[in-house]
């Protein structure tokens, strides 16, 4: 019998969760803090309150989604290979046009009035943050595996 051929890739879990955690706080977290800057030096919505409340209600609004659907097949990618910018994007938006048409068939059923501003949230708000985060979760794994390098120990 032959022995099995190794896979050459084998992915990091510890670096790959804490990537896929910390995604959507690096757009969400500066996002609140211009949000809230924008607060501060405005007393209304200026400026950089505008610009940030986007990321921060999204960090807040998607993560749920987020982890639910996207985590599991980020760790489906990234199990076959490293992960990959433009991979991870592809998945994250189609993942959330088929959230959108989910969603948009249980308003439908539930609340035929209210649907299309769920269908116009996810699609127009959630698709370009998925989209965005994926590649985020790329490039934080990128970065926390070059400075916590693998023990060789399996």
């Amino acid at each position: 019998m032959t022995e099995p051929i190794p896979h050459p890739y084998r992915v990091r879990k510890g670096a790959l969760w804490s990537a896929i955690v910390l995604a959507p706080l690096v757009w969400g977290v500066p996002g609140a803090v211009l949000f809230y800057l924008g607060l501060w030096v405005h007393d209304d919505f200026g400026p950089l309150a505008v610009i940030g409340f986007l990321p921060a209600v999204t960090m807040i609004a998607g993560g749920v989604p987020y982890l639910i659907l996207g985590a599991p097949i980020i760790w489906h990618h990234a199990k076959r290979a490293y992960p990959d910018k433009r991979t991870l994007a592809k998945a994250g938006a189609v993942t959330n046009l088929c959230l959108t048409i989910v969603i948009g068939v249980g308003a439908l059923i539930l609340a035929p009035e209210d649907t299309g501003g769920a269908i116009a949230l996810f699609l127009f708000v959630g698709t370009p943050f998925a989209a965005l985060w994926g590649p985020t979760v790329a490039v934080v794994y990128k970065r926390l595996d070059g400075w916590f390098p693998a023990n060789n120990q399996g």
